[in-house]
C-alpha cells in the first residue's frame, strides 16, 4: 500500500502538555464516555515488521546524511524518529479495528519537540514530518496549568518523573522551555493546509469531564480546519 493510499479512517486526537497537566485524566474521562477509544497505538508489532524495516533504513540514512548518529543517546533518538515516521503507515494498516477514535498521549507532535529536531541539521526532517501529520491529526488538545499546580501534581502522584522532588527553579525552567517548543510546533502544524483543530485548556479551571465533552464535540463536528483552527478557551499562564 503506497503512502498516498487509503486515508486514515479514525479521528486522530493528540493530548499535549507538560507533566502534571492532566493528559491521563482527560483520556480516562474520554474512555468513560466511549470505551472504543484507542490510546497511543504502537508500531512495534510483528505484523508491522516490514513497514518498520523500510522506515528503519530511511531514518538511518537521514541520520547518516546529516552526520548526527551519536554513540550516546542515539538509540532513543532513532526510536523516536522511527515511531513518528512509521506510524502514519501503521494507522492505514490498522484501519478502524472496532475503535471509534485514536488518542495520542505523548504522540507525534510531542515527540517532534524532542532531540533538537526543529534545529539544524534535522529541521528538514522535522518539517517533512509536520507536513505528514498536519492533515492526519483532527484535534490537538493543548493542556496546561499554573506552574505551582503542575509541581504539586508531579510531587504527589505515585507515577515517577524526572521532575519529582526537583527544586522550584529547575522545575519552572523545564516548564518554560517545554511551553516554548510546544508553541513553536503547534504554530507550525496549524499553519499547514488541512491542519488540526487546536483546543486549549487550563486544567486548573476546567474539569477533565468538560474537556472530554469539548473534544467529543470537536470530533463529531469534523475538526480539521487548517490555519484558521478554532482555539478555545485561551490558555491562562498566570499563577507561575
Amino acid at each position: 500500500m503506497g503512502d498516498g493510499a487509503a486515508p486514515v479512517r479514525l479521528p486522530l486526537v493528540e493530548l499535549m502538555g507538560p507533566a502534571g497537566a492532566g493528559k491521563s485524566t482527560v483520556f480516562q474521562s474520554l474512555l468513560a464516555r466511549d470505551p472504543a477509544f484507542l490510546k497511543t497505538p504502537t508500531v512495534w508489532r510483528k505484523r508491522y515488521a516490514a513497514i518498520v524495516a523500510v522506515n528503519f533504513v530511511g531514518v538511518v540514512a537521514t541520520l547518516i546524511r546529516h552526520g548526527v548518529i551519536k554513540p550516546e543517546g542515539g538509540t532513543e533518538q532513532l526510536g523516536v524518529m522511527m515511531y513518528v515516521q512509521t506510524m502514519p503507515r501503521v494507522l492505514r494498516e490498522l484501519g478502524s479495528a472496532g475503535n471509534s477514535a485514536i488518542v495520542f498521549d505523548q504522540g507525534p507532535l510531542f515527540l517532534l519537540t524532542r532531540h533538537n529536531f526543529m534545529d539544524e541539521p534535522l529541521v528538514t526532517w522535522w518539517n517533512r514530518m509536520l507536513d505528514t501529520w498536519a492533515p492526519l491529526l483532527d484535534v490537538v488538545v493543548r493542556l496546561d496549568a499554573p506552574d505551582t499546580l503542575l509541581r504539586e501534581r508531579i510531587n504527589t502522584r505515585e507515577k515517577s518523573h524526572a521532575l519529582k522532588g526537583a527544586d522550584r527553579r529547575s522545575a519552572l525552567d523545564v516548564f518554560r522551555r517545554s511551553r516554548q517548543v510546544y508553541e513553536r510546533t503547534l504554530e507550525a502544524v496549524a499553519a499547514r493546509p488541512g491542519g488540526p483543530m487546536i483546543l486549549r485548556f487550563d486544567t486548573s479551571t476546567r474539569s477533565a469531564d468538560e474537556i472530554a465533552d469539548a473534544i467529543l464535540s470537536a470530533i463529531h463536528a469534523g475538526a480539521g480546519s487548517g490555519p484558521n483552527a478554532r482555539v478555545e478557551p485561551a490558555l491562562r499562564r498566570s499563577g507561575q
